[in-house]
């Protein structure tokens, strides 16, 4: 949003269960109404991995522009790929994930362009 590089750890081709908001309060409610699940942990996540790369191609396509990216060294103890495993969820609970990767990713943006469209201003 300013302009800035987004720096990326490594290759870039580390994964991770990207998973918005809206999806953790979803299986928070159905827990709360769900006897079996007392006592009980769950995975909540999308339940499927996107790349730094994939986050990055995205950005550049929400804000039809090139995001530069900053390359720098990977990060010592760094997990390579997660992915969450929301079956235990989805049965118990009935979770199913309400909001996509993308979805979640354009909402995230919106957010934080409107929260910070005031500052903007006044730094121009």
């Amino acid at each position: 949003m300013l302009g800035e590089s987004l720096e990326v750890h490594g290759d870039g081709l580390q994964s991770r269960d990207f998973t918005y908001i809206d999806n953790v309060v979803s299986a928070n409610l159905l827990a709360v109404q769900c006897r079996d699940g007392v006592g009980e942990a769950f995975n909540v996540g999308q339940g499927s991995a996107h790349t730094l790369l994939d986050l990055a191609n995205l950005l550049q396509e929400i804000h039809g522009t090139d995001v530069r990216l900053l390359q720098t060294r990977s990060r010592p103890g760094d997990v390579r790929h997660t992915l969450a495993d929301i079956s235990k969820a989805e049965h118990c609970l009935g979770y199913r994930p309400r909001v996509s990767f993308e979805e979640g990713i354009v909402r995230t943006i919106r957010h934080f362009t409107e929260e910070t469209e005031p500052i903007l201003k006044c730094i121009a």
